[in-house]
């Protein structure tokens, strides 16, 4: 059973792709006192209303009792091979120890599509309506860049009204 010391940099709700309204995941993205970073999930929707006001984002905890799982997923906070997961027996407590603020990591824009990069936005389109079958959709398309490089980003974005 793991334990462990965080910073929560961030935290967000991940909803259905076909319900925006439906809760799928509770994300965490957790830094130790090393700056290293790792991803974690609440999953479990029986767990949602136990974790809907902690951990809180910016602030240090102490978790024990997280699952280790391989971070396969297409869309990953961090580079790391592997990811933790809340369960039934997952213990959170505030932690009076302070973790120094964020260590970024920077890469160029070349390697966007393999590591997470920090890039500015340079420019944004208006948002574009298509069909996909019979299916209305709407993208995006902004152009990112670093101090080096620039490419075009698009964006798919789905539930707009």
């Amino acid at each position: 059973m793991w334990r462990i010391v965080v910073h929560v940099l961030r935290r967000w709700n991940s909803y259905h792709k076909d319900s925006l309204s439906q809760l799928y995941a509770i994300c965490l993205l957790l830094m130790d006192q090393q700056g290293d970073k790792i991803q974690a999930s609440i999953m479990n929707k029986s767990l949602f209303k136990q974790f809907e006001k902690e951990p809180v984002e910016g602030q240090c905890y102490f978790i024990a009792n997280l699952e280790v799982i391989p971070n396969r997923k297409d869309y990953k906070a961090t580079n790391h091979k592997f990811k933790l997961l809340f369960n039934s027996v997952t213990y959170v407590k505030g932690e009076v120890a302070k973790i120094p603020l964020p260590v970024f990591n920077f890469f160029p824009i070349r390697d966007i599509n393999s590591n997470n990069a920090i890039v500015f936005v340079i420019s944004i389109d208006p948002l574009e309506e298509y069909y996909s079958g019979a299916e209305k959709k709407t993208k995006l398309r902004l152009m990112l860049g670093d101090e080096r490089h620039t490419t075009n980003i698009i964006i798919m974005i789905t539930g707009l009204q």
